[in-house]
């Protein structure tokens, strides 16, 4: 396993297509390793894909992880994924939903009064995809008992 890791970080200066064949290569020597061999396999996914964030221009990032993606067993893809995304597109990411929820928790507040903590907790706990519907049904709600069975309800 170090060999692959070597490999990538030798190519990380070569043209993109060449780090391209190599990333592809380890990856799927890593996809040849035993199921415990697992957090190895993790640890190593993390290396190739900070190397891209790196040791690239940043105009190459996204192409570079998705060879990185894509070279992984349909099984790992989405975990692969989960694991490009860059600590700033997960801080953006956790920054929109903090967002969408103050605003829902305002418009709740400004139509009904105040808002209980408990239906304001369930709301903080409401999946992304749900707050997003609550922003769009929330218009239809006649109280905040209405509000919270909906939120029951999605929760």
């Amino acid at each position: 396993m170090v060999g692959w890791a070597l490999r990538a970080m030798q190519s990380a200066e070569d043209s993109q297509e060449a780090l391209s064949g190599v990333l592809a290569s380890a990856v799927q020597y890593l996809e040849s390793l035993p199921e415990e061999s697992q957090a190895e396999w993790r640890r190593a996914m993390q290396y190739l894909l900070l190397l891209i964030q790196h040791k690239r221009e940043p105009a190459e990032h996204e192409q570079l992880r998705e060879v990185v993606i894509a070279s992984a067993a349909r099984q790992h893809q989405e975990e692969v994924r989960t694991m490009a995304m860059t600590a700033a597109q997960a801080f953006e990411e956790k920054g929109r939903i903090e967002e969408r929820e103050s605003i829902v928790l305002r418009q709740l507040q400004r139509r009904f009064g105040t808002v209980p903590a408990a239906l304001q907790d369930r709301i903080h706990r409401l999946a992304p995809s749900r707050l997003e519907d609550m922003v769009i049904e929330m218009v239809d709600f006649a109280d905040l008992s209405e509000t919270q069975q909906w939120v029951i309800a999605h929760s």
